[in-house]
C-alpha cells in the first residue's frame, strides 16, 4: 500500500507542474507551422509564376492581333516578355480559322488561308484565332504535386 500511496503521490505531483510545458506546446506546434509556411511559400511562388507568364502570352496575343504573321515573332514577344527567366517552354503559336454562322450559333473549321482571302461563303462570318502558350518548371520545397505552371491566351484577330 506504501508504494501505492508514493505511487500516487508522484503522479499527482507530475499533473499539478508546469515546468515544460512551454517547451512541449513548442515542439507539437513548430512543425504544424513549419509545414504551412512551406506551403504557403510554394503557392505563392506558383501564383507569381502564373501571373508573370499570363502576364507574357497576354503581351504575345495583343502583340499577334496587330502582326499576326510570323508567328515565331508572336513566340519571340512572349519570351522577351519573360527575359530574365530560364527555363521557358514558349512553342510556336498555332493559328486556328472558322466560319461562323451568326443565325445558327455554330462555326465549322477551315483551312487558314495564306492570302487575303477566306473560305468562308455567304453570310458565315470568317474568324482567325491565335492562341499562346508559355510554361516553365517548378521546383516546390513541400507542394510536390505543383511541377509546372502554364498559360495560355487565345487571340482573336480580324
Amino acid at each position: 500500500m506504501k508504494n501505492l500511496r508514493s505511487v500516487l503521490a508522484c503522479l499527482a505531483a507530475l499533473r499539478a507542474c508546469r515546468r515544460g510545458a512551454a517547451a512541449l506546446e513548442f515542439a507539437i506546434i513548430a512543425p504544424i507551422t513549419a509545414i504551412a509556411l512551406l506551403c504557403i511559400y510554394d503557392l505563392g511562388n506558383a501564383l507569381q509564376q502564373q501571373i508573370r507568364l499570363t502576364d507574357a502570352v497576354r503581351a504575345g496575343g495583343i502583340f499577334a492581333a496587330s502582326w499576326p504573321d510570323p508567328l515565331s515573332a508572336v513566340a519571340t514577344q512572349v519570351t522577351a516578355a519573360l527575359s530574365p527567366w530560364a527555363n521557358v517552354t514558349v512553342p510556336t503559336p498555332t493559328m486556328a480559322c472558322y466560319c461562323w454562322d451568326y443565325s445558327a450559333q455554330t462555326s465549322t473549321s477551315v483551312t487558314c488561308p495564306t492570302s487575303g482571302t477566306d473560305s468562308c461563303t455567304g453570310s458565315l462570318i470568317f474568324q482567325r484565332y491565335v492562341t499562346v502558350t508559355a510554361s516553365r518548371p517548378m521546383s516546390p520545397i513541400f507542394l510536390t504535386s505543383l511541377t509546372t505552371t502554364t498559360a495560355q491566351y487565345v487571340a482573336r484577330i480580324k
